[in-house]
């Protein structure tokens, strides 16, 4: 079969599969640019709370999709017995870390603290990049 649409669905598909990995690294090159931004304009202390707080929301995201397909999972095997216990702590320790790292960086100083709230919010702008581009490839391969 060579069907021109059956070819098409299957590129989308495989470029849409990719939008985890493109977050990713969305959020590596932009902490990185936010960092050396901060450097040059606030100081090292600023540069070290961007990546810090990058570096959590890089990690946090990769533990959300953990998350999401261990609960999807447990959700598709209802009558297994499942680490019900063990996806609750897994959940609740993702934020534990974050409540623990944000009290040392807000009470290390001010522009420290500033930088990890930057570097927590570089998700947004992944995600955004991500949508514009899934936007821009679907009105390309439209008929």
């Amino acid at each position: 079969m060579n069907d021109p649409s059956a070819a098409g669905n299957l590129a989308s598909h495989a470029f849409f599969d990719g939008a985890y990995r493109r977050i990713l690294i969305a959020i590596a090159a932009a902490s990185v640019v936010v960092a050396a931004a901060a450097a040059w304009r606030f100081g090292a202390r600023a540069a070290a709370g961007v990546l810090v707080g990058a570096a959590l929301t890089f990690v946090n995201f990769l533990w959300l999709k953990q998350s999401v397909i261990a609960l999807t999972d447990r959700v598709a095997a209802q009558g297994k017995a499942s680490a019900r216990a063990g996806l609750q702590l897994r959940f609740f320790l993702r934020y534990a870390i974050l409540a623990a790292l944000a009290y040392v960086i807000l009470h290390s100083s001010a522009i420290s603290a500033a930088g990890f709230m930057v570097g927590l919010l570089l998700l947004v702008p992944a995600i955004l990049a991500e949508a514009v581009m899934e936007a821009w490839h679907s009105l390309r391969s439209e008929p």
